[in-house]
């Protein structure tokens, strides 16, 4: 179940041109793992914000500039992976619609700053057939540049009025991507999930197995707490399998 997800749903994201996702599922289905994973299978870097006290608007753009560097002038595949956690301002999504829209954020960077960044890029812009002259031309070539290496992987949660309204204020969020659900974790994939972690421990295979069969329950009634709680306004639960099977030891 996991390679199948990887490999048909998440990787051809990370590998086509432009190729974004929004993923959509409760928190603990795996959504921001399998898009890291699916990153290093596809030889793409992950970039997230580094979210602190004080961070805003302008710590978010700040951090658009290191992202546009690497995809713009490095040239190379990077998933930028952004969560429901990372949203201290809703303005962050609208910069991200206008990067899945046009790929560019408009006044992101200074005339200064774009002039530096056509300097670094001039052998690649000179290698370019069919580009335009002047500053306007090769500045829509920096930027198509940066679409082609930049992916864009929105990990949601479906519960609550934020995901409809964000749907509704930033449609490039449904228009230019690829829209994965991930359904909750089958009883038994907790269940081998629980039992392979408690290998590495000396129990006996009974006490094992009824430790298993209880890290699968109370994965399973966090998950329904956690989704109570998101439907209330409050906060979400992290996943418990790993952590009940380490008080066990």
């Amino acid at each position: 179940m996991f390679q199948h997800r990887t490999d048909s749903h998440l990787v051809p994201h990370c590998t086509t041109c432009r190729g974004s996702a929004l993923l959509v599922g409760m928190g603990g289905s795996g959504k921001q793992s399998l898009a890291r994973f699916a990153a290093l299978v596809a030889d793409c870097d992950t970039f997230t914000v580094s979210v602190r006290r004080g961070y805003n608007i302008a710590s978010f753009r700040e951090e658009m500039k290191q992202l546009y560097k690497v995809a713009g002038v490095e040239g190379r595949h990077v998933m930028f992976l952004l969560t429901d956690s990372h949203i201290v301002d809703e303005a962050m999504l609208g910069d991200v619609n206008s990067i899945l829209n046009t790929g560019e954020i408009t006044g992101l960077f200074t005339p200064e700053e774009q002039t530096f960044l056509l300097d670094q890029i001039r052998p690649w812009l000179s290698s370019q057939p069919n580009l335009g002259e002047g500053r306007r031309s090769a500045w829509e070539a920096f930027i198509g540049r940066a679409r082609h290496h930049l992916h864009v992987l929105f990990a949601t949660s479906p519960v609550g009025e934020a995901f409809r309204f964000r749907c509704r204020q930033f449609p490039s969020l449904i228009n230019c991507t690829t829209i994965d659900w991930f359904s909750p974790w089958p009883a038994q994939a907790l269940l081998d999930v629980a039992t392979r972690y408690l290998e590495q421990l000396n129990l006996e295979q009974q006490a094992a197995a009824g430790v298993a069969t209880s890290a699968r329950t109370t994965q399973e009634d966090a998950a329904a707490a956690a989704a109570a709680a998101a439907a209330t306004g409050g906060g979400v639960g992290r996943p418990m399998v790993q952590r009940v099977a380490e008080l066990c030891v």
